[in-house]
């Protein structure tokens, strides 16, 4: 299925419309749901875990930069530092191979839980109220399938 750039900015930015706390209740329920499933699928409660903080990181370093928001969110829903999340953004922001491996994820997921993971993202990406170009290709890129 293609989508038009021009169709995602229209989802992105229904999530920009969103408050701090509106975003962090639906990226908390989106997580609670995709959770479980990741570590049905890999066999291992941390091995899920990495799955979700994969698709988070990818998400975040999406546009090559992380704002101190983006960073206070992933560390309010995910409980950890925001050094932790700096970290996880830099070791992954010159990696392309994690786009990749996320794509793949949604791809394979995408019956089961490709709602769930499409608010999950958009959440992350609409929190600092700033589209990047490279933002819209990535979640455009996600929604590309056949």
């Amino acid at each position: 299925m293609e989508i038009s750039k021009k169709q995602v900015i229209q989802l992105l930015e229904v999530f920009r419309q969103q408050s701090y706390d509106e975003l962090l209740v639906i990226a908390a329920t989106s997580a609670s749901k995709l959770l479980p499933v990741f570590q049905r699928v890999t066999g291992s409660t941390q091995e899920g875990m990495t799955c979700l903080i994969l698709f988070i990181g990818t998400s975040l370093a999406s546009d090559g930069k992380l704002s101190e928001l983006e960073a206070k969110f992933v560390s309010d829903l995910l409980g950890v530092s925001e050094n932790q999340i700096n970290t996880l953004v830099e070791s992954m922001k010159e990696n392309t191979t994690y786009v990749d491996v996320v794509d793949k994820i949604f791809d394979a997921c995408m019956y089961e839980l490709a709602d769930e993971l499409l608010k999950f993202c958009c959440c992350i990406l609409a929190i600092d109220k700033d589209l990047d170009e490279k933002e819209v290709r990535f979640v455009k890129k996600l929604l590309d399938y056949e």
